[in-house]
């Protein structure tokens, strides 16, 4: 293309002159056909953008991470001249780390489409727009090449979401200090119970063995017994949303592994129908509640959609809760690398009738002394610890221990 366009010019160039000096009709006629190729280049352009349909889809738009999903791609000619060259740069989520965009190349003739299908890996959980985010058109005789964004269409891009993976923790990880010894799960809910604690609203999820039909007609809502037996105190999923410093696919991995086990935490509990809170602090503080797997799916879209870039700090985070984590079961902490701060508020809720686990994923693969010192007196004071670096499974640490 660039040696035609010299090529071109400089005779453009050279017949002028030569006209000029001579005034020869041959070089006038150079130069009028070269000025017919010029209009006609133009006017092939000016159609090729305002004539040119495109049509793109994802499926699914909803994945999990590892999963491959399919992007196509669409052009369609709709003018009665061919599209010479056309060649279209579109995003996939890898974009947004190597900072390159994919390309296809295509010439089209007059009421033709053409159709291009990429399989797309989802390394990293997350939201990212992807699509046509340029074209670049070349007319018939390659003189003028010409790129515009796909805004200029009001394009609009597609939204992938990307899950966490889904990882297996053992049943019954989480124990309540006054059930520790107990033959039973202490998520197992006898109905074999003498009195009724109270009556509820219905939730999903909730057997129908348990409605209680007189109250519910009379208030013309499903209410349900909740007996005393079956009262289990809540527990909380607290997360570390917190701005770590990494960058690129090195972040991507570090965020991935602290989503991934969180969300281990909450499909865990949800399958045995435990009370669970989800509270994360980055943009603003978000809360979601759950009691059953029917409610699973709301905490996992919120792993998927959460960004880490949060202010507040996990120590933080539980003195601002500190008066809803009185009554509480269970604290799970899913946090970056421990800080002196952490340590000095988890000592404080030691004594307290709350079970607490700490899950740290670290930023470096050998933990300094000071750390492993750290994490070896909350164990001593009954807080379960555990370690996780970038991209390791949770489930190779408890999807194999009854804890």
């Amino acid at each position: 293309m660039r040696s035609r366009r010299i090529a071109f010019f400089g005779l453009a160039v050279l017949s002028f002159f030569a006209l000029f000096y001579s005034g020869e009709p041959i070089f006038l006629w150079i130069v009028y056909f070269q000025l017919s190729m010029l209009f006609i280049s133009i006017i092939n352009l000016l159609t090729t953008f305002s004539l040119i349909r495109y049509y793109q889809s994802v499926t699914p738009e909803r994945t999990v991470r590892g999963e491959t999903v399919t992007l196509r791609l669409e052009l369609h000619n709709e003018s009665i001249l061919p599209f010479a060259h056309l060649t279209v740069r579109y995003s996939t989520p890898q974009s947004m780390y190597t900072g390159k965009e994919s390309s296809l190349s295509a010439s089209l003739l007059p009421k033709r489409k053409e159709i291009f299908e990429a399989q797309i890996d989802c390394d990293y959980r997350g939201e990212y727009p992807i699509g046509f985010t340029s074209i670049e058109a070349t007319d018939l005789f390659g003189l003028i090449t010409i790129s515009i964004p796909f805004s200029v269409f009001h394009n609009k891009p597609i939204d992938l979401l990307i899950y966490p993976r889904i990882r297996q923790i053992a049943p019954g990880f989480l124990v309540n200090r006054e059930q520790e010894g107990a033959q039973e799960s202490p998520y197992s809910r006898s109905e074999e119970l003498t009195s009724i604690a109270e009556i509820r609203d219905y939730r999903e999820g909730d057997p129908l063995k348990r409605m209680h039909w007189k109250l519910s007609a009379r208030h013309q809502k499903y209410l349900v017994k909740e007996f005393e037996g079956t009262l289990v105190s809540d527990s909380v999923v607290l997360v570390d949303c917190t701005q770590h410093g990494l960058t690129g696919e090195e972040a991507a991995r570090f965020e991935d592994t602290i989503a991934e086990c969180a969300t281990a935490f909450c499909k865990r509990l949800t399958d045995d129908y435990h009370p669970t809170r989800m509270i994360v602090y980055s943009d603003s503080r978000t809360e979601l509640a759950g009691s059953s797997p029917v409610h699973f799916p709301a905490f996992h879209e919120l792993m998927a959609k959460i960004k880490f870039r949060g202010d507040i700090s996990i120590a933080s985070a539980i003195k601002l809760e500190k008066n809803s984590l009185g009554n509480l079961g269970s604290l799970i902490l899913v946090t970056q690398t421990p800080t002196n701060e952490l340590f000095e508020v988890l000592v404080t809720m030691a004594d307290n009738d709350c079970r607490i686990t700490l899950v740290s994923v670290l930023k470096d693969n050998t933990p300094n002394k000071e750390l492993i010192k750290m994490l070896g007196e909350l164990s001593l004071r009954g807080i379960r610890t555990f370690t996780l670096l970038p991209g390791e499974d949770v489930s190779l640490q408890l999807g194999g221990v009854e804890l």
